[in-house]
């Protein structure tokens, strides 16, 4: 669990997508925190509510496997609209 929100805070600053999200806010994140509580966000409920054996496995199986596990497309569409909307900067 912990390894895929290291991932997601490693990895979404580089995203076009999370730079463009942050700039129709408004916002900077020069030091990662809104980056953490993004990731946090987006995957601390879902993950919690998979078995110790799925969460293993998630790096290993397709993005559509894992989408349905995380809830569909449309549940985490929604979760990132919700997460990026409850960014506050320091």
């Amino acid at each position: 669990q912990n390894a895929i929100m290291e991932s997601c805070i490693q990895h979404v600053p580089s995203h076009p997508k999370w730079q463009a999200d942050l700039q129709a806010r408004s916002l900077k994140d020069d030091s990662g925190a809104l980056a953490q509580q993004y990731c946090v966000c987006m995957w601390k409920e879902p993950l919690n509510r998979l078995g110790v054996n799925q969460i293993r496995s998630f790096a290993k199986i397709s993005s559509e496997e894992r989408l349905r596990l995380l809830g569909g497309e449309e549940a985490f569409t929604a979760r990132d609209t919700q997460c990026i909307a409850d960014l506050k900067a320091d």
